[in-house]
C-alpha cells in the first residue's frame, strides 16, 4: 500500500513537471518570437507565432501580435483575420473594434457585422476559466451553507431543501448555458474574412458555376453553410455565394 502511494506521488511529481516544462517552453517561445517581432523581422515572428497557435495555445496577445506583424507586413486581410481572432478571447472588445474600424474606414470593406445576443455579452464579460470557476464557487458556498444551516438546527426540512435545491439548479443552469454560448463563439466558425486578391462568389459550390460578384480582399462574412471545401458567404445585404476555402480565413 506504501509502494501504491509513493508511486502516485511520483507521478503526480513529474506530470507537475513535464507540464511547467512545456508552459515555460511556450513562454520562451512567444518571448523570442516578441524580440523578433520588435527587430521588424515579422516573417520570422509570424512562423513563431503560428506555430504556437498550432500546438493550440490561443490567446488575445498571441492573436493581437500576429495581426500588428501581418500590418506591418502589408497583408492586410490577415490582420483583420487574427484581429477578429483576438476578438473572440478577450473580454475588452471595444479596443479591437476601434481598431477594425480604422481599418474598414480606409480601406472601404464590405464587412457582415456579427449579431450580438443577451447571451453572448453576458458571456463576454467573463473568461471561460472565470465562469467555470464561479460555477465552482456557487456551488462550494451552497454546500457550505447547508452545512451551517445543519449544524445551527441540527435538521434540515425538505421545503428548505427542495428550495436551496432548486436555486442552485437555476442558477447553475444559467451558469452553464453561457459557458456554453462562449464556447461556441470560440470553437465555432461562423464568420470568414476573404485572403485572395481575386475571390468571386459562385453560384453553385463548384468552379463552373457561374458568378454571382466579386468581393474585395479583407472583406468579412458570415458563413451560413459548407459543403466540402466550399463555403457559402453572406454579407449584410442578403447577397450570397459559394467560395473555396483556400480562398478565405475562418474566424
Amino acid at each position: 500500500m506504501k509502494l501504491y502511494k509513493k508511486v502516485i506521488a511520483m507521478f503526480i511529481i513529474l506530470l507537475f513537471i513535464v507540464l511547467n516544462s512545456h508552459a515555460n517552453t511556450i513562454e520562451q517561445q512567444f518571448s523570442k518570437a516578441n524580440d523578433l517581432l520588435a527587430n521588424k523581422k515579422y516573417t520570422d515572428a509570424l512562423t513563431i507565432y503560428k506555430k504556437i497557435e498550432r500546438d493550440g495555445h490561443y490567446s488575445t496577445s498571441l492573436y493581437l501580435n500576429m495581426a500588428n506583424a501581418e500590418n506591418r507586413s502589408g497583408h492586410l486581410s490577415a490582420s483583420l483575420l487574427y484581429l477578429e481572432r483576438a476578438r473572440k478571447f478577450t473580454t475588452n472588445k471595444q479596443e479591437i473594434d476601434n481598431i477594425i474600424a480604422q481599418i474598414l474606414s480606409a480601406n472601404h470593406l464590405e464587412y457582415e457585422r456579427e449579431q450580438t445576443t443577451f447571451l453572448s455579452l453576458v458571456a463576454d464579460q467573463m473568461s471561460l476559466k472565470s465562469w467555470y470557476l464561479l460555477m465552482f464557487i456557487v456551488a462550494f458556498v451552497c454546500i457550505l451553507l447547508l452545512l451551517v444551516y445543519k449544524i445551527k438546527n441540527k435538521e434540515i426540512s425538505i421545503v428548505m431543501m427542495a428550495t436551496c435545491s432548486f436555486i442552485y439548479l437555476i442558477f447553475i443552469l444559467f451558469i452553464y448555458t453561457i459557458i456554453n454560448t462562449k464556447q461556441q463563439s470560440v470553437g465555432k466558425h461562423n464568420y470568414a474574412i476573404v485572403m485572395s486578391m481575386n475571390c468571386a462568389l459562385k453560384n453553385a459550390p463548384n468552379s463552373l458555376s457561374s458568378t454571382n460578384y466579386e468581393v474585395i480582399e479583407g472583406s468579412k462574412f458570415e458563413i451560413k453553410d459548407k459543403i466540402g471545401n466550399w463555403y457559402l458567404l453572406q454579407n449584410q445585404f442578403g447577397k450570397k455565394g459559394w467560395t473555396e476555402l483556400k480562398n478565405i480565413g475562418l474566424i
